[in-house]
């Protein structure tokens, strides 16, 4: 929507008219979450609807808009000003869509994730120093720490809540009647990007935790205490886990010529960046699906992945970002479907994968990697989380027309921290205005409630939605 536009009226369709956040009746306002990912930046921008009545929340996302621009930022060490520039771009699709009036009142954010993380020294804060300005500088409502690093735990919660609260998981029934969120209704997130792959559930018992003390997170949502149980594992997202098939143990294959019985003899890649070096990839007189295989299950196994014993035989395990991707282009699921896979159909896929000989020069960047991809999560999934090849997982890419990824639980957090921070001015403002000694009662009982909220140990991810609802 252009700043000129008037096809929709103003007038109660959006909220904020007068600068504040009226509840009287349904009315839209946005966020923006900008994922700087490993292999590309994306712009996530969330319409939202305030009304009371959805399902107990005050709020729920109604529409996103989706843009991205290539390479990750991460791609930029040395440059930052391009780095900026390219987040530039995505600015500009959000001011196209935002109303001038309500700049003042979007929050946004950017969070990079692993392709920062992994940079050595300071590359990472030069980069973010430049976006930063650039941030801060379109007119949206940047709050404290607006742009930086996402934090694995952080990445897991917020895909996980993404995942259920679309699944309406936190609900009775499917039609959202009851608030009466348990382990058991709960689905299980996996994550697969490019730097990083993540785990995130709620356990029904403390066992997983007697191994893994530090894999436990406890939130409070809808008066409920959850315990969860999530790690994001860095270095073994997508692109990362290739390097790392390729050079074996401790990196042993020393330079930048890397040969992998992953890929057929003839097969030659002159030119692959990654981790800030430009490698050579050739394949190799053993090619096939076992000498791959053994290659991928060794570097799994190397990693030490927490065995998660308790999901087996769950029929609530939902994988998405590159697991999605990967089983779409390996015919596992079709375009925009979502069905159950075995992780037996995996290996099956992959043995398909690493049977081509050749790949003409106008492939998809993707195919020659297929025969590594495939069989690196078959073994992600087998070796390393411990699943049966019968196991039933569900590749995800969207639901309800709403991307499963962090961004939009992020986005949840996000509103309920501005809407916060308004509310904080609200009573400053009565203070001033009425030049009272003491607030009314009900700006009482929001300090409390915040106050109450910012002295727990535990996180409380939407305080707000406490108490509102």
């Amino acid at each position: 929507r252009g700043e000129t536009e008037t096809s929709i009226d103003d007038e109660g369709y959006y909220c904020y008219g007068d600068g504040h956040l009226h509840t009287s009746q349904p009315c839209r306002f946005f966020a923006i979450v900008i994922d700087a990912g490993s292999t590309g930046t994306r712009l996530q921008l969330f319409r939202f609807v305030h009304s009371t009545t959805a399902r107990g929340l005050p709020f729920h996302a109604e529409e996103e808009t989706f843009h991205e621009v290539k390479p990750g930022l991460s791609s930029f060490v040395g440059r930052p000003h391009e780095a900026a520039a390219s987040v530039q771009e995505l600015l500009a699709t959000a001011i196209s869509i935002v109303p001038l009036k309500l700049r003042g009142r979007t929050p946004i954010v950017l969070k990079a994730t692993a392709g920062l993380r992994l940079l050595p020294g300071d590359a990472a804060q030069r980069i973010l120093e430049y976006v930063n300005t650039t941030v801060r500088s379109s007119g949206f409502v940047c709050l404290n720490n607006c742009v930086g690093i996402l934090d694995g735990t952080d990445e897991g919660v917020f895909s996980w809540f993404t995942l259920n609260l679309l699944l309406a998981r936190f609900y009775h029934d499917s039609k959202g009647n009851e608030v009466d969120p348990s382990p058991a209704r709960s689905a299980a997130a996996f994550d697969l990007g490019g730097g990083s792959t993540q785990v995130t559930y709620w356990p029904s018992s403390g066992a997983m935790f007697d191994a893994h003390p530090s894999y436990r997170h406890d939130i409070d949502f809808f008066q409920s205490h959850m315990h969860l149980y999530t790690h994001s594992y860095l270095g073994l997202g997508l692109q990362s886990a290739r390097l790392g098939v390729l050079q074996g143990a401790k990196g042993e294959k020393e330079g930048l010529e890397l040969e992998s019985p992953c890929f057929p003899p003839s097969f030659v890649l002159p030119k692959w960046e990654q981790a800030l070096k430009e490698w050579s990839v050739r394949g190799s007189p053993e090619y096939s699906l076992r000498a791959c295989q053994q290659t991928t299950t060794d570097f799994v196994r190397r990693s030490e992945i927490g065995k998660l014993t308790d999901l087996r035989g769950s029929s609530h395990l939902y994988f998405f970002s590159y697991f999605y991707e990967r089983a779409r282009q390996a015919g596992l699921v079709g375009e925009g479907e979502t069905k159950a896979v075995r992780v037996k159909q995996w290996r099956d896929a992959a043995e398909k994968a690493c049977s081509t000989s050749s790949f003409p020069s106008d492939v998809p960047h993707w195919l020659p990697w297929a025969c590594l991809d495939l069989s690196y999560i078959h073994a992600l999934l087998k070796d390393g989380y411990g699943f049966d090849d019968d196991q039933e997982i569900i590749p995800v890419n969207s639901i309800s027309g709403m991307g499963v990824s962090w961004a939009l639980g992020s986005a949840y957090s996000l509103v309920d921290e501005f809407h916060r921070e308004l509310a904080l001015e609200d009573i400053e403002d009565d203070v001033i205005r009425d030049q009272r000694s003491s607030v009314n009662a009900t700006g009482v009982e929001l300090v409390d409630s915040f106050l109450t909220v910012l002295s727990q140990k535990t996180t409380d991810v939407l305080a707000y939605f406490n108490l509102v609802s």
